[in-house]
């Protein structure tokens, strides 16, 4: 990631253009505000599409490219908290005596309920939290998300 940001400011710093500056420092801001949250290999791979759709002519600079999130950012691409967000080794231990709700692994949260409001299983051992604020409300109605909910992958049916 510090390549990215080293080789996108030097990009910046050398672009003329005082109306497309600004254009690359939102879309900057935007991956490092979804690097934040996210693995960066998913801001990369999004990045990239991005960077080809230009190159191809099918968007522009200064262009919303929020059609473009939700194949790279899904549930399973959110940083965990034992992540560190930004080199991704382990964060450090908090003291045992912690009860916050933010400890709570990602691993331990309900999926199918946080998002879908569809946990089938009445003796379901996950935490029934928002998978982004580990707070008792869904992910689906967080009043801080800001990308859509994603498709629901059903688990295929048994063939007979």
């Amino acid at each position: 990631m510090a390549e990215c940001y080293a080789g996108y400011t030097v990009i910046i710093q050398h672009c003329t253009d005082v109306s497309l500056q600004s254009v690359l420092i939102s879309h900057f801001h935007d991956l490092m505000v979804l690097a934040s949250t996210n693995m960066w290999s998913a801001v990369r791979s999004y990045h990239c599409k991005v960077l080809r759709s230009i190159e191809m002519g099918l968007v522009y600079w200064g262009d919303s490219f929020n059609s473009f999130k939700q194949p790279f950012f899904l549930p399973t691409c959110l940083l965990t908290d034992s992540t560190n967000k930004t080199h991704g080794r382990p964060s450090p231990k908090q003291p045992s005596g912690s009860t916050s709700s933010s400890s709570i692994p990602r691993s331990e949260i309900c999926d199918a309920w946080s998002w879908y409001d569809d946990c089938k299983n009445h003796e379901c051992h996950l935490r029934h939290v928002c998978i982004m604020f580990k707070r008792k409300h869904q992910a689906k109605t967080c009043p801080k998300r800001k990308y859509p909910v994603p498709p629901h992958h059903q688990d295929p049916t048994p063939q007979d």
